[in-house]
């Protein structure tokens, strides 16, 4: 009967035995912009946890973090991570490292400025890494930022998200 296996239907009143209840669901958009003020050799962690009972998939992914003014030597850089404590990264997702007087950024999920390197190294495994970051409140993601050059970052970080928020019941 229409496909589906003959299992599926009352054999009695032929009406479907099993029903999708659907899932309630939203997409949001949210700015999560830091002014930073990471001394040299230092690393901030921006935690991003959703409420209990809310699962997020990233849909667009926007970093944007200039270089540290005024610095002469050094690097700095980007990743997200899932899972991280702060200390030690777990499941990394991105990588952006640029040298002392470049910027760092990604672009509609893609890494549009990284100097030094870039993981992933193509824009279409960066675009599906990114889409495929999903935090819940017991599995939250960050990006993290190290700064590796002479002088004290204090620049604004530019970080914007688009997420698709699906209610747990």
């Amino acid at each position: 009967m229409n496909g589906l296996p003959a299992g599926a239907f009352n054999p009695v009143t032929g009406k479907l035995l099993t029903e999708l209840s659907g899932r309630k669901a939203k997409v949001e958009k949210q700015s999560y912009d830091q002014v930073l003020n990471v001394v040299a050799n230092g690393s901030v962690y921006f935690n991003y946890t959703p409420p209990a009972g809310e699962l997020w998939r990233l849909k667009l992914l926007r970093i944007y973090v200039p270089a540290p003014a005024s610095a002469t030597s050094g690097e700095h850089e980007v990743s997200v991570v899932l899972d991280s404590d702060g200390n030690n990264y777990h499941n990394g997702v991105i990588f952006l490292k640029s040298g002392y007087a470049g910027a760092i950024s990604s672009f509609y999920n893609v890494i549009e400025i990284a100097s030094l390197n870039k993981i992933p190294a193509t824009e279409i495994a960066q675009m599906q890494a990114m889409q495929n970051i999903v935090a819940t409140n017991a599995q939250p993601f960050s990006i993290n930022y190290i700064n590796r050059t002479n002088v004290t970052q204090s620049q604004t970080a530019i970080i914007r998200m688009v997420r698709e928020v699906e209610y747990i019941v």
